[in-house]
């Protein structure tokens, strides 16, 4: 048996700013403490920088509300009253018309990629953006930038707050509040199926009691309606493929999270459709004793791609369906606890089964096959085109 000779681990210091970048925090706190109807979006590079005790700092400080990007979850908590969920493509329909609101943007370590910004072109339009990167290359990449601010988010934000003020906003935030009032982006749709929905709103349940459990998920609806609700209150709970998007993501990165964080809770959030790609990752679980709980949402379908072809390309159904094997009898072949769930009633139970299982466990959850992900903003379009749940009557 080898015995490891690590070497002493020296903390981390904090990054020390570029000239220019001190420089231009000035500007920056001038355009916070001035702003009307100002908002934070925080991507991964607050994660990556270990930078939100700054952010919820920031945020408290200046009193503006945080959204975040989809790799931004979990950057800042779930359950703070500034928390505004996530934008874009899929994200909350209050923030994104916030942000097509808004009169300042400030963008901490994300590139407002096309997943966030719509319509590039008509991405913020009444906002000035304040820019903090830690590559110079990306600041401007994609939106025009009023300040630029490179360097690590973590170092900046410790800089700026000293500079800023609490101002009070009370028609920005009245203004905010009915939108999440009159515009319920999470209210589940009445169905005699399964709802996916349902499905992860009582995991949410289960995991306020288990607030150091980490959720891992695939590409996909599911992972869009993991991303709206589950709520995060803890830094880096929440994992999942982005920019590439790569489909069967979801049971070896939890693997590997287990491994890493062994005695805490590790939740794949898998699709059908991408749990095939790497089912064969369940011989790990056991032979590893790694008690990953799988989530297998079984729509039958690769539910994204059905869901635009029905959108968008006439309901045109190509290559969508996904028959796929007993999963049950599958997850009993490698040794791994399961059940399946087809009713909401069921769905609880089921959860803290798993849970409480000494071991890997898959639940299959069999959900309505035609179900779609909304918020959506349409191809082409702009923040402000956001389209709500038909099926949603406020």
């Amino acid at each position: 048996m080898v015995e490891p000779d690590f070497p002493e681990v020296t903390p981390l210091q904090m990054p020390d700013l570029s000239e220019e970048t001190r420089e231009q925090l000035h500007a920056a706190a001038r355009l916070i403490n001035e702003a009307e109807r100002p908002l934070i979006i925080a991507g991964h590079g607050v994660l990556a920088s270990g930078g939100t005790a700054q952010l919820q700092a920031l945020a408290e400080t200046t009193g503006i509300p945080v959204i975040t990007t989809l790799l931004g979850l979990s950057s800042f908590p779930t359950g703070h009253p500034l928390s505004m969920g996530m934008l874009g493509m899929h994200g909350m329909y209050w923030a994104n018309i916030a942000v097509d609101e808004a009169d300042l943007i400030i963008g901490l370590g994300m590139r407002f990629d096309d997943r966030v910004t719509g319509r590039v072109a008509t991405f913020a339009p009444h906002a000035r953006i304040i820019h903090v990167d830690i590559e110079p290359t990306q600041i401007g990449r994609n939106v025009p930038v009023e300040v630029s601010l490179p360097g690590d988010a973590k170092a900046v934000m410790h800089a700026l707050t000293p500079m800023v003020r609490n101002t009070p906003r009370p028609d920005w935030m009245e203004r905010i509040g009915r939108l999440r009032r009159e515009h319920p982006s999470l209210a589940i749709p009445h169905s005699d199926s399964l709802q996916t929905q349902h499905v992860l709103s009582t995991l949410n349940d289960v995991l306020r009691d288990d607030p150091g459990a980490t959720v891992v998920t695939g590409v996909g609806q599911h992972q869009m309606w993991a991303a709206q609700f589950l709520g995060f209150n803890q830094a880096n709970t929440f994992v999942s493929s982005g920019g590439q998007g790569a489909m069967g993501f979801e049971v070896p990165a939890a693997l590997g999270i287990q491994a890493g964080r062994p005695g805490t809770t590790v939740w794949s959030i898998a699709g059908d459709g991408g749990f095939q790609m790497t089912l064969q990752e369940l011989v790990t679980a056991v032979e590893e004793h790694l008690p990953v709980k799988i989530a297998l949402i079984n729509n039958g379908h690769l539910g994204m791609v059905r869901q635009w072809q029905e959108m968008y390309f006439d309901n045109h159904l190509k290559a969508v369906p996904v028959p796929g094997p007993d999963y049950i009898k599958l997850a009993e072949a490698y040794g791994v606890g399961a059940v399946r769930v087809s009713e909401q009633e069921d769905v609880l139970a089921a959860l803290k089964q798993a849970k409480a299982y000494d071991g890997p466990f898959l639940i299959e959850f069999v959900v309505d096959q035609a179900a779609n992900v909304y918020p959506m903003v349409p191809p082409g379009g702009s923040l402000a085109d956001t389209i709500e749940d038909p099926a949603i009557v406020v």
